[in-house]
């Protein structure tokens, strides 16, 4: 309707209502211009490293239209999954729900994330688009000034935190982190494993 308005404006007739839809076979429609979408590397590259959560719902919903099958979010993550699981990595335990992670009722592993940053023929271009500490997207303001792990290695890791935690989840992201520097003497076992909860009356409960 907007396109349909700056034609106007430039003194072109429209005869017809703006609809969107899909053209007979017979139609003698004649195509004014087409915008090609940019690769699909840059579409994800803008997705995480913006953490945008609108275009992983419509990624997702593309992926369900990708066999001729109508777009939706429910066919999309049958397709996801088909897809993760023909390339070899982990789903047990995986429910997913929606395309953003946004839906409480998710569930993913560590074991599935660290896989697909290490998947054969896609792994690399993820890596290279994921935001970077101290340097761009959400991750951009966090990690600033610390340092690299030791002879510059990189490591490939997910941490998944769940619920509210009483020191900050961003505190627990940064002792993960930071203590993951002295590889290979890796972290102390208290880091990454579950830590107990305290709910707002003080009693102590087992988390992870």
């Amino acid at each position: 309707r907007l396109f349909d308005d700056l034609l106007e404006a430039e003194g072109i007739v429209i005869r017809h209502r703006a609809d969107s839809g899909i053209l007979p076979a017979s139609s003698e429609a004649v195509v004014l211009v087409e915008t090609p979408s940019a690769p699909v590397s840059a579409l994800v590259e803008q997705m995480l490293v913006e953490s945008d959560n609108t275009t992983a719902e419509l990624l997702v919903k593309e992926l369900g239209a990708a066999d001729g099958e109508r777009g939706t979010t429910v066919r999309g993550l049958a397709v996801l999954e088909e897809v993760l699981a023909a390339a070899g990595h982990p789903m047990e335990g995986v429910v997913p729900h929606d395309g953003s992670g946004l839906d409480e009722d998710n569930r993913v592993t560590c074991r599935l994330l660290a896989s697909v940053l290490d998947d054969r023929t896609h792994g690399e271009t993820l890596v290279g688009a994921l935001p970077v500490a101290g340097g761009r997207g959400t991750m951009k303001k966090r990690f600033v000034g610390t340092a690299d792990t030791t002879g510059g290695r990189r490591l490939a890791f997910a941490l998944v935190s769940n619920g509210d935690l009483p020191y900050g989840i961003r505190d627990l992201h940064q002792e993960v982190v930071l203590s993951m520097l002295s590889y290979p003497a890796g972290p102390a076992a208290e880091v990454l494993g579950p830590r107990p909860a305290v709910d707002p009356l003080g009693a102590t409960t087992s988390g992870g």
